[in-house]
């Protein structure tokens, strides 16, 4: 997975990317205004989080620390 795109820090990237999008736009204002949400702001920082924790247990399941693959 690491060679790949699919890496934590890409999808901290992306998920930053989309909340600067949606927040910029108002899209996800309108959205909160229209059916009475408190936020009326996208923060990724639970996403990222969560990718970069998920990622790490990815990294020791597959083994990419020794780059040994576990069975």
């Amino acid at each position: 997975m690491r060679s790949g795109a699919f890496t934590a820090e890409n999808v901290c990237r992306l998920t930053r990317a989309y909340s600067a999008q949606l927040n910029e736009s108002g899209a996800f204002a309108r959205d909160a205004l229209r059916w009475g949400k408190a936020d009326t702001w996208v923060d990724s920082s639970e996403i990222d989080g969560f990718a970069g924790e998920h990622f790490l247990l990815l990294d020791g399941v597959i083994g990419v620390e020794t780059g040994v693959q576990k069975n």
